[in-house]
Parts: C-alpha cells; structure tokens; sequence
C-alpha cells in the first residue's frame, strides 16, 4: 500500500518543530565544534522525529540512509531528500494553517477524486478515471460522477510528468473520453472548473439497499474529518431507524 494518506505526517512534524520557524534561535542553541555545524537542539528534535516515523511507516523505509541529525539545518528539505522519485505525497511542513484545514476537511480543489493509469507500461501518456465527486463542488455542479475518463487537459495529453497538474492548478479544461471495448477515444466533450477553498462532504452517499429479506446498509466515507462526525451520527441513525421500523412489522410470536 503506498503512503497516500501519510502525506498529512506533515502536521505531526510541524507541531513538534513550530518553535523551530516561527521564533528566533538563541545563541546557546547552536553549539560549535571546531569550527562544525552543530544543528540546534529544537530542529534535532524535529529532524529525529521525521526520520522515525518515515523509518515505521514508509514504503521505501529500507532506503533510508543513517542521517546525522546534528547536521541536519532544515528538516523539510532533508524529508524532500530522502524521498523515492515514485513519491508524490510524502512532505514535511511548517504551513500549521494548512495542515488544521486540511485535517478540518477544508482544501482548495476541484472537489473529485481521481486515479490516474498510464496507457501501457512503455508510455508515459496517462488517463484519468473519476473516482467520485465531493457534493456540492466545482467538479459536482459540472456534472462530472464516478466512472467518467479524463483524456487531456488544458489541450495536452496528459503524462507521467505533469499528471499532478489535475491536482494542483488553479484552473484547468479537461477533455473527456470514451470507452469502447479496449479503446479510450476523445468523444468532443470539454469541462472547465476553477479550484475553491471549501469544506469537502467526506460522506459521500449512504442507502439501505433491500436484497430479498435482508437490508444492505452502504456508504461511501472517504475521509476522517471531525466536521463530519454530526452527520455520520445522522446516517446511522437511519439506519436504525429502518431496523426498528422492520422489526415492529413483524408479528408478534
């Protein structure tokens, strides 16, 4: 599994270092040994802490090198460092206003979820498939919905080298496709959407779906944010409910 929701380690890292950039270094912090950098004890700490949790939970923790933390003058670019080419998520920040928002359910983004394929094993030309859309977002209110193909966007292809941009940007035109049989093709469609800074439903859809005699409760939770925790209580109670209202329909025995 590869380390996508550690990418929010950072908040972790930037509690413990927050002392770290934001406040002045006093002079008894730095510590000179014939004329070496000696780290200060604060960013020591912070340093230390990023390489174990890396070395726990990281996918590529067997490439890790032994790191003198008492050498190490910015943890963030040591973090940047020492992570594999594959890795697009790792990241280590000192941005603590992010990171609330971000835990709080609150990105700046188009509002889908997407994974994105690559062609064959020799191309570098890729495709996005929408995973679902956050309610209520820029990407839902285009009218995008899980299973659509994402084929090119801003009028390019899309590749292994600037697959993040349909993450990241502040506006993007995405070309839609196709599928028939084994081919994906352009079929004329374009959408436009601009990123905004919003609250993302992470309870995406919820139904007791009836199955013969049995009820099937489903749902679609694809985040933990303490904003939704109202709301899940909600959905489980419905759920209740319907059992409840099933079970009194039975006759007494």
């Amino acid at each position: 599994m590869k380390f996508s929701h550690w990418k929010y380690i950072a908040l972790l890292f930037a509690v413990a270092g927050l002392s770290l950039f934001t406040s002045c270094k006093n002079d008894d912090d730095t510590i000179k040994k014939e004329d070496e950098y000696v780290a200060p004890a604060s960013t020591q700490k912070v340093t230390q802490f990023a390489i174990d949790i890396l070395q726990d939970v990281y996918l590529w923790s067997s490439d890790i090198k032994d790191i003198d933390v008492t050498k190490i003058s910015d943890p963030i670019s040591m973090v940047d460092s020492i992570k594999d080419s594959a890795d697009k998520w790792t990241t280590l920040t000192s941005d603590v206003s992010s990171l609330t928002s971000s835990f709080a359910g609150e990105d700046t983004s188009f509002g889908y979820s997407i994974q994105v394929y690559k062609f064959s094993d020799s191309s570098s030309q890729c495709f996005g498939v929408v995973l679902y859309t956050y309610p209520g977002t820029p990407a839902a209110q285009a009218g995008m919905k899980r299973g659509d193909i994402i084929l090119q966007m801003n009028g390019a292809d899309i590749t292994t080298s600037n697959y993040t941009d349909l993450f990241y940007l502040s506006t993007i035109k995405l070309g839609m496709a196709t599928i028939s049989g084994n081919t994906i093709s352009s079929n004329g469609n374009s959408i436009s959407l601009t990123a905004l800074k919003m609250y993302q439903e992470p309870i995406n859809t919820y139904k007791i779906i009836d199955k013969g005699a049995q009820k099937i409760g489903y749902l679609a939770y694809t985040d933990y944010t303490l904003k939704s925790n109202s709301k899940l209580a909600d959905v489980f109670q419905v759920v209740q409910n319907r059992r409840s209202n099933r079970c009194s329909a039975r006759p007494p025995i």
